[in-house]
């Protein structure tokens, strides 16, 4: 679905969780709390589809975590709609994963321990600026 018409479905499902009813006559505006419930859950099965959409793209090779079909789906239209939907200690999750999807390298012969304590050296940096802070949320 084209984003724009993602979001416009997004934005109503959430003006609805939260009681509103846009450009509704005064006194009309109330939303039954049994259709807020329904726009919860249906929000929250969009945010659902999306973390399949990422988990899809990364699982599909077998027994190997395919980091760059999942990078592309999050730089893609998929993690625009996941920076629109999502709170930000959510996004911080896929953010984490994308960054550890390409630190930790998929099926391969043993490299030894020189070669993994170089890799890692390396990986370091992203490491530090992708991993959580103590204390934050």
């Amino acid at each position: 679905m084209p984003l724009d018409q993602w979001r416009h479905i997004h934005d109503t499902l959430d003006n609805l969780s939260r009681g509103h009813l846009r450009d509704a006559p005064e006194g009309m505006d109330q939303v039954p709390p049994e259709l807020q419930q329904a726009a919860i859950r249906a929000k929250a099965e969009m945010h659902g589809a999306l973390a399949r959409e990422v988990y899809s793209q990364g699982a599909g090779n077998a027994a190997e975590w395919n980091a760059n079909s999942a990078n592309k789906s999050l730089n893609g239209r998929v993690g625009q709609k996941i920076l629109d939907a999502l709170p930000p200690d959510e996004i911080r999750k896929f953010q984490v994963l994308n960054a550890a999807g390409h630190i930790m390298p998929g099926r391969h012969p043993y490299e030894g321990a020189g070669a993994q304590t170089a890799r890692m050296e390396v990986n370091r940096g992203l490491w530090r600026t992708t991993r959580p802070r103590r204390g934050s949320s």
